[in-house]
């Protein structure tokens, strides 16, 4: 897949940076039926049809922005509320550059799926450098797991 910084993760879950137009189509002939979209409305590349995109493709569509500057845990338990209840589905995780996306996958799979460490955080080191407010945001949501 030509998505940029496409990771496939497991059967039901992969993150990437943005997906064009095009690629939405190309997810959902890969048999991905969700896609959660992490990136801010003002995002660069970020496709204000982006919706649409998904759902004329024949997939779900769910946003919840998250601010790379100031993520909050809220949003994060959000997350794992929400992919949680999507289990069996096949999911891509996205946001602009696989930042965003890649931290919040690393943290569902440590905390909520109780991957090992080092095999959750291999994703999150290839397209990641954490700032403190994301190593404090992975600590808060260890401490709540």
């Amino acid at each position: 897949m030509q998505i940029p910084y496409f990771e496939e993760i497991n059967d039901e879950l992969a993150c990437a940076g943005q997906p064009s137009a095009a690629q939405f189509q190309e997810l959902a002939d890969e048999g991905y039926e969700i896609v959660f979209n992490l990136a801010m409305d003002n995002s660069i590349g970020y496709l204000e049809n982006e919706k649409q995109l998904v759902e004329s493709a024949g997939m779900r569509y769910i946003h919840l922005p998250v601010n790379w500057g100031e993520p909050q845990i809220y949003d994060v338990l959000k997350y794992f509320a929400m992919l949680g209840g999507l289990r069996g589905k096949r999911v891509l995780t996205h946001c602009t550059l696989n930042a965003t996306s890649s931290c919040f996958v690393y943290m569902y799979r440590r905390f909520i799926l109780k991957h090992d460490e080092k095999q959750a955080r291999h994703t999150m080191a290839r397209y990641t450098r954490l700032t403190p407010a994301w190593i404090d945001i992975i600590d808060q949501a260890s401490a709540l797991h």
